[in-house]
């Protein structure tokens, strides 16, 4: 049985445009979606990402980031769909910045997956990182603390089944992982924010692809962005587009 994507729209991001395409649009103020997605297939539902927790887009220290409003708990949208998060089987985390894996608490039944050096990192980040991995260096509460010991570390690309596989594809974090799920509609790459809008996956004239403003290592990123294209998938879902880009188009 083929798997079958909702995608969730947690909130409404202000930020520079240079933050989501690498030194370029510089003074540019763009509004983009926060995004995470539902996998349901072959008796499981899997959620990629848990989104940011509402005390977390409420923090004023994460405005270097961005003006985030217009927040939409991800359990009210599950629960529109008739979920709980007590439904979730799996959460597969494709990085550990704020914004992607708040609320893990409340998933009480799920196997957490992250990449083994993400969570390293995550404990052992680069001053300029700690406000996304909410570092208590700088004063945070990291939200993931509470459901450490429920986490699952992987090294390296694995597969939940025949139909969903998962890639190591560091750049953007350092054990940053993808998805590329097999639907009805094709393969479909949940990119994530390593890939935040269609400008990062199609490039220009000028270059073949951007990765982010935000990254840890640029040479794995561009590495990691031909990786994601030798997939071939006939869907990627964008880190900060509602819309899934045809990549067949």
């Amino acid at each position: 049985m083929k798997y079958k994507i909702t995608a969730f729209k947690i909130c409404e991001m202000e930020t520079d445009h240079s933050m989501l395409v690498y030194a370029n649009g510089f003074g540019e103020t763009v509004s983009v979606p926060v995004m995470c997605w539902l996998a349901q297939g072959n008796g499981r539902n899997i959620l990629i990402n848990t989104g940011p927790s509402q005390n977390s887009v409420q923090d004023k220290r994460h405005l270097e980031e961005g003006i985030f409003r217009d927040f939409n708990p991800l359990e009210n949208q599950m629960n529109a769909i008739r979920l709980s998060p007590d439904d979730i089987d799996i959460v597969i985390l494709t990085h550990m910045h704020w914004y992607a894996c708040g609320n893990l608490e409340k998933f009480r039944n799920a196997a957490i997956l992250v990449q083994e050096n993400e969570l390293h990192y995550a404990f052992a980040s680069y001053p300029h990182h700690w406000a996304e991995y909410e570092d208590r260096r700088a004063g945070f509460d990291p939200s993931f603390y509470a459901s450490l010991s429920r986490l699952t570390t992987k090294n390296g690309n694995y597969c939940i089944d025949e139909d969903f596989a998962v890639y190591l594809c560091p750049g953007h974090t350092p054990g940053y992982q993808v998805p590329i799920i097999n639907t009805d509609h094709g393969n479909v790459l949940i990119a994530g924010t390593a890939v935040p809008t269609v400008l990062n996956w199609m490039g220009n004239s000028e270059r073949p692809h951007f990765p982010s403003g935000i990254n840890y290592r640029i040479e794995d990123y561009y590495r990691s962005l031909e990786k994601m294209k030798a997939l071939k998938p006939d869907i990627v879902c964008l880190g900060n587009d509602t819309e899934p880009f045809n990549n067949n188009d």
